[in-house]
C-alpha cells in the first residue's frame, strides 16, 4: 500500500491535490474527519474549540498519535 501525506497551509493546493489522486484512484482520509470521530467516541462536542484541544491533546500524549489513526483506517479501506 502507498500512502501519500499531503499538508499545507490554508489555500496551498491541498484539496486539489487530493481530489486530484482521488480521481487516480486513491483513497482520501481527511483529518478533520479523524478528529471529529474520535471526539464522537469519546462525547467530546464539535465546535472548533473542543476539536482543536483534542486534537492538539492527543498528540502532546503521542505526537504521531493521528498518523498511526490515518494509517489505521487506511488499512481498513485497503481491505474493503
Amino acid at each position: 500500500m502507498l500512502v501519500i501525506g499531503v499538508c499545507g497551509k490554508i489555500g496551498s493546493g491541498k484539496t486539489t491535490i487530493a481530489n486530484f489522486l482521488v480521481d487516480e484512484g486513491f483513497n482520501k482520509i481527511e483529518m478533520g474527519d479523524l478528529v471529529r470521530e474520535e471526539a464522537n467516541e469519546l462525547g467530546i462536542p464539535f465546535d472548533r474549540a473542543s476539536l482543536e484541544n483534542l486534537a492538539i491533546e492527543e498528540v502532546r500524549e503521542d505526537e504521531k498519535y493521528w498518523i498511526k489513526k490515518a494509517i489505521e483506517k487506511a488499512i481498513k479501506k485497503d481491505k474493503t
